[in-house]
């Protein structure tokens, strides 16, 4: 546009019998200083790098004063076959390139007004509607064209880095689906949708099972989605409704399912390409998220018992604490000794011990909760972590395991030990949590072993001094 006024401005000059009037010729190059001046603005934002300066209202501002300038070379100049209406068309097709459909619609109104004055001043009232409705309707119609293939370009390259920021993110993913997160409105972005779910299955007998959804987790409900999700993994391939479309994809025993609308945000078909690009990754980064879970759980789990290791011992320790603390809650910590363990190991042999061992910890595996830790301290020294368990919750249930281990009596020896229980007092670290208990349970082997013995409380103890109060079972 600069080019093209100041040439239109210099046919003008040295044709002076082609121009209708000075004055509009003198407002056209005042628009166009105007303009100038805005694009010279433009221009040191630039170089200061203040891009977050640029606002729709200082881009319109600009359009508006150069779209005047064209129009007021128009009727300084007269239509010339309606070359000065296309010129003044001209500027209409940046906003679609650079703008929003807000922007584009303000800008058209304010092209249909310099079109309407450009024309009334220079033909009848019936042509000049004419006129401006035709030149106008074409400019419209070609810049929906522009926008249209600007956005599609925008969201292909948004898609395209989106899918290589996920690409990037499965080689370093450990938590499953809560790593997808921080990426959700970006994958939404590229499969061009304005909500998305995540759906998966590790056996085909199993049912299959909702991971993650956005913006709303519960997108969308079970009852609309109906077979879709199962029917998509029995054959394959994409599968729709009418109104979702879902999408399958496997990696090792790891099926994936996406779930999108039919048809995306720009109101045509989802592109089925791109989500099934998405489908493989994701399935791909929960396949890799179940492989490095197993490796976490074999690191963390000690090989011949089964139960945790000591330093998910301490690990799981400190959080517990660090929740009780934040919840006031009580919590527990039981410490279990094998009686008389090396002396038996001497008569019976180290396979017999070992036997012992994995005993013991089937025994506290199945006999504690959910959130209980049983763990291997060390030897034949267990340990329990038991959150929200008072001191008299933690005797009644260390007792009941020791009286069913005592069942087993197997090499014609009764498997018995001695325990010790301690109730966090609210400020205690964890070593000294663990102090506690392991004096009780120094206590329990001096009474005669095979018994439970809770240590003293304190007075900051949660659920007061004595909560179940040291007590011992019968040996």
């Amino acid at each position: 546009m600069i080019l093209l006024l100041p040439l239109y401005g210099l046919v003008l000059l040295v044709g002076p019998h082609h121009t209708r009037s000075w004055a509009a010729i003198d407002f056209g190059f005042g628009f166009l200083v105007v303009f100038g001046l805005g694009l010279l603005l433009d221009l040191g934002r630039l170089r200061r790098g203040a891009f977050a300066r640029f606002r729709p209202g200082s881009v319109l501002a600009e359009y508006a004063a150069v779209t005047a300038a064209c129009g007021a070379f128009g009727v300084g100049g007269g239509l010339h076959s309606g070359t000065m209406l296309l010129l003044t068309c001209m500027p209409f097709m940046t906003i679609p390139v650079v703008g929003n459909r807000a922007m584009i619609g303000l800008a058209w109104l304010g092209l249909v007004g310099a079109l309407g004055v450009e024309t009334g001043l220079l033909v009848g009232r019936g042509t000049a509607v004419e006129t401006t409705l035709l030149f106008a309707g074409t400019s419209a119609i070609f810049a929906a064209m522009i926008h249209l293939v600007v956005r599609s370009t925008v969201r292909t390259i948004e898609s395209n880095r989106s899918l290589a920021a996920l690409a990037a993110t499965s080689g370093t993913l450990r938590e499953w689906p809560g790593d997808l997160l921080p990426m959700a409105g970006k994958l939404a972005e590229a499969m061009g949708v304005a909500s998305y779910a995540v759906l998966t299955r590790r056996d085909p007998v199993e049912p299959v099972e909702r991971v993650f959804g956005w913006p709303d987790l519960d997108w969308p409900p079970f009852p609309e989605l109906g077979n879709l999700p199962r029917r998509a993994l029995e054959t394959g391939e994409a599968a729709g409704n009418g109104r979702l479309r879902a999408v399958p994809a496997q990696a090792g025993p790891v099926e994936v399912v996406v779930i999108t609308p039919e048809r995306s945000t720009l109101g045509i078909p989802v592109d089925a390409n791109v989500t099934a690009t998405v489908a493989s990754l994701l399935a791909a980064m929960a396949d890799r998220a179940r492989l490095v879970a197993g490796l976490v759980d074999l690191a963390n789990t000690d090989e011949l018992t089964g139960v945790a290791n000591r330093r998910r011992l301490f690990e799981t320790l400190a959080g517990e604490l660090a929740r009780a603390r934040r919840h006031h809650r009580p919590l527990s910590l039981a410490m279990i000794d094998l009686d008389h363990f090396k002396a038996f190991n001497d008569r019976h042999g180290h396979g017999a011990g070992d036997r012992r061992l994995r005993e013991l910890g089937r025994q506290l595996r199945e006999r504690t909760r959910a959130q209980d830790l049983p763990a291997r301290y060390g030897g034949e020294e267990f340990a329990v972590v038991l959150p929200e368990t008072d001191t008299e919750g933690a005797l009644h249930l260390v007792d009941l395991i020791r009286i069913e281990t005592g069942a087993d009596r197997s090499h014609g020896e009764p498997l018995t030990f001695s325990a010790g229980v301690a109730t966090w007092d609210g400020q205690e670290t964890p070593e000294e949590l663990l102090g506690r208990a392991d004096a009780a349970l120094y206590s329990a082997k001096d009474q005669g072993r095979n018994r439970v013995v809770g240590a003293e409380a304190t007075a900051g103890t949660p659920g007061g001094p004595g909560s179940g109060g040291p007590g011992a079972s019968p040996g």
